[in-house]
């Protein structure tokens, strides 16, 4: 592999070309590490390029969010996703995954929040699924007034940046 990568970096240097940038070599090799299942390793090399980055923090924290949310780490997944809508408040990424991150941690109205925002700016993400599964809890007027509503997990000071 990084015969590879020293080849590709000569045939570039050779070619006049430049090299992309390190923010963006970095997010393809965390992907390649994130596809094959290697959570940790792309979340190292995210975090790394996240000290230095100066283009492609949007995507970086928004992969970082998904390794965060498959490693089941929910609340360091939101807070990537909310980060990275700080940049980009319609990156559909990074909304599908503040939905599907606030769903797991029961926080319901953001996640439904993203889940409309994504559906209003990307109708072609499909996140009904999340709709269905937060839609289907415990969480009527009745239930409130019989005192069995469903406590939200995580921070309380993480506040949805999906706006409708």
């Amino acid at each position: 592999m990084l015969l590879i990568a020293t080849l590709i970096g000569i045939t570039l240097a050779l070619s006049g070309l430049p090299a992309p940038p390190p923010e963006i070599a970095a997010y393809e090799r965390a992907l390649e590490h994130y596809r094959a299942g290697r959570l940790d390793q792309a979340s190292a090399i995210l975090e790394s390029a996240l000290q230095t980055a100066s283009s492609d923090e949007v995507g970086l924290h928004s992969l970082l969010g998904w390794c965060r949310f498959r490693q089941g780490r929910n609340s360091d997944a939101l807070s990537a996703f909310t980060r990275s809508l700080d940049l980009a408040p319609d990156n559909a990424e990074a909304l599908e995954g503040l939905a599907r991150a606030s769903a797991r941690l029961g926080r319901d109205k953001q996640a439904l929040d993203a889940v409309v925002t994504l559906s209003r700016l990307h109708p072609e993400v499909d996140v009904g699924d999340v709709a269905s599964q937060v839609l289907s809890r415990p969480g009527s007027l009745e239930d409130h007034r019989l005192g069995r509503e469903r406590k939200p997990e995580g921070e309380p000071g993480m506040v949805s940046r999906a706006r409708g």
